[in-house]
């Protein structure tokens, strides 16, 4: 399957990930007449968020954006909750919206 975004093309296999996404499910069963003359779809959306949508579906592991200096890249998890909004991908929404990947990281500090 091809994906074109405004910014970005990525090529991807969808029978590794069908189930993940409501909205895939949907576009790609042909319900939808979205497809382009040449096979492709075209998703109006941010392609550095929308890479992170696509790992998630194809491997299906939580993303923890996480920097010992920086710590929690908040904005990307904010901005990734609205695209698995968007796109219905119930369980990357719920660990988002819930704040699991607080839980993900463990920071221990030592004094000496």
């Amino acid at each position: 399957v091809t994906i074109n975004t405004s910014q970005r093309t990525f090529v991807t296999d969808f029978e590794g990930w069908q189930g993940r996404s409501l909205y895939f499910d949907r576009l790609f069963s042909g319900k939808w007449d979205d497809k382009k003359e040449d096979g492709s779809y075209f998703i109006e959306t941010d392609a550095n968020i929308f890479e992170h949508v696509l790992r998630y579906l194809r491997t299906g592991v939580l993303p923890v954006f996480y920097d010992s200096t920086a710590g929690h890249n908040f904005p990307l998890y904010q901005a990734l909750l609205e695209e698995s909004k968007y796109f219905a991908i119930d369980r990357l929404e719920k660990w988002l919206r819930e704040r699991k990947y607080l839980e993900a990281v463990k920071i221990e500090y030592m004094v000496k």
